[in-house]
């Protein structure tokens, strides 16, 4: 940037680009971040100068214009309206641009949720992406939704909430049915406060299914754990690994790195005992499978292959 501080700016923008560039500063922007966002300055200011706009020209329509125009020129960065929020918003702030215009509301349905909108916003002081967020969800219930003539929810039943709820969240994550379904919620207590429903629907709204554990695989069967064992060639050194291993994660549940940390030491023949190294440094010390001499042998067998391998790769 030019010793001026407005940066590389030419055309209708760059009386603004100084103080746009502090005020980024002021707000916490590094001078990289800083620098990145007087450049998008500079390409709008060129895009509108050839244009022979001025900033006051600047509307939803024209900045999504430019960024059509941006991302055409392959541009790879900073193509987005989020991109050109802090600018649009900081030229706003000045004057120098309208407000944006909001749509006005054409259905009973829009008109509702528009009300919503202000109440969310108003009583319960959410931020503008949570309203708009639950907005989109009050307009596509209330889009299915039979209204009166005049607008009004009074007609809405249990049977419209859950039909809408199973529609909507079968075709969604758990998070995406967990935030429609907390949108619907607030949306019908909105309309109970407003004396849209003469009685409380939230009750109707079931909870987004989601069980704790529920894509874990099912437990290997007694049968199956044999089957596999007995696959093991223990005649060689690879069959006695694997069957160790088996015994381990079998016997004791250790986890696989559980199992491939073990060191010689870690070992109490005499005890009967296996010491195991887990997480954040802890150690537990537990009964070693007594399925045998063989066993034991296996999992020693295992053990040495550890230290082997350790040395080879210079732990």
């Amino acid at each position: 940037m030019s010793s001026s501080g407005r940066g590389h700016v030419k055309g209708p923008l760059a009386p603004y680009a100084e103080g746009f560039r502090g005020h980024l500063l002021g707000q916490g922007y590094s001078w990289g971040s800083a620098a990145h966002q007087i450049h998008l300055m500079a390409h709008l200011s060129r895009w509108l100068e050839v244009r022979g706009l001025g900033p006051a020209a600047l509307d939803e329509h024209l900045a999504g214009l430019f960024l059509a125009a941006r991302c055409a020129d392959g541009y790879a960065a900073l193509r987005s309206a989020r991109a050109l929020a802090p600018l649009l918003s900081y030229l706003r702030g000045l004057g120098a641009v309208l407000p944006p215009r909001m749509p006005v509301p054409q259905t009973p349905a829009d008109r509702l949720a528009a009300r919503f909108g202000e109440y969310l916003a108003g009583e319960r002081g959410l931020a503008g992406e949570s309203v708009r967020s639950y907005m989109g969800v009050a307009r596509r219930f209330l889009a299915g939704a039979a209204l009166g003539d005049d607008g009004g929810a009074e007609g809405l039943s249990a049977a419209d909430v859950t039909g809408f709820v199973r529609r909507e969240c079968a075709r969604r994550g758990v998070a995406s049915a967990k935030a429609t379904v907390t949108s619907l919620r607030s949306l019908l207590r909105f309309l109970y406060l407003d004396g849209q429903v003469s009685a409380p629907l939230t009750g109707a709204v079931p909870s987004a299914a989601c069980w704790q554990l529920a894509a874990l695989p099912r437990a290997v069967s007694p049968a199956e754990l044999a089957r596999l064992m007995d696959s093991c060639d223990r005649d060689g050194a690879a069959g006695c690994r694997d069957f160790a291993i088996l015994v381990l994660l079998a016997r004791l549940g250790l986890r696989a790195g559980e199992v491939a940390g073990l060191d010689l030491g870690d070992i109490r023949w005499r005890q009967g005992e296996i010491i195991v190294r887990g997480k954040g440094s802890r150690r537990d010390i537990l009964p070693l499978p007594a399925d045998g001499v063989g066993v034991r042998a296996d999992v020693q067998s295992q053990v040495r292959a550890n230290v082997q391998r350790s040395r080879r790769v210079g732990w």
